[in-house]
């Protein structure tokens, strides 16, 4: 599956096919392929994982979209207000319960790129989190990227 999806993207990426192109983009196919099973671990057990969480990461990813374009009108709103009262930066640690290296880089990725927030350290379970105000700290730490993360995670470990 993997080795059919590179080749279709090099026909893709290309825009026209002649012979000479399909054999060349089947042999890196096959070249990328080769390498990906023997140095990166791929295999036929991710292969099948990646189409199971397709439709849970896509649904992720939406929600992602979803909380920057939020975040996004919210840190317009501070910094335009007149007094700038709103803004008081704060650090807040928090514990997730993910047990997933990549689980728990995908939520400090996700806080990260949500305006407002940054993460400024992970320390196995605990979060460091760099917050504009109250309201950005608390959708750090309770927002609706850990659940979703959670459920993610169910399916990672099976």
């Amino acid at each position: 599956m993997f080795t059919i999806g590179l080749f279709a993207l090099w026909l893709i990426l290309n825009g026209r096919i002649t012979l000479e192109l399909v054999l060349i983009g089947i042999v890196l196919s096959l070249l990328l392929s080769t390498f990906a099973v023997r140095f990166c671990g791929w295999s036929v057990r991710y292969e099948t994982l990646v189409l199971r969480l397709s439709g849970k990461l896509l649904a992720y990813f939406a929600l992602l979209f979803k909380e920057i374009i939020k975040a996004n009108l919210d840190v317009i709103r501070v910094i335009l207000s007149p007094s700038l009262k709103e803004l008081k930066p704060r650090l807040v640690f928090f514990d997730c319960k993910l047990e997933t290296d990549i689980c728990k880089t995908m939520l400090a990725n996700s806080i990260t790129i949500t305006p407002g927030t940054i993460t400024v350290g992970m320390y196995d379970s605990t979060l460091c989190v760099h917050a504009l105000n109250e309201n950005f700290a608390a959708g750090a730490k309770d927002g609706p990227f850990l659940p979703r993360l959670e459920k993610i995670e169910k399916e990672l470990i099976k």
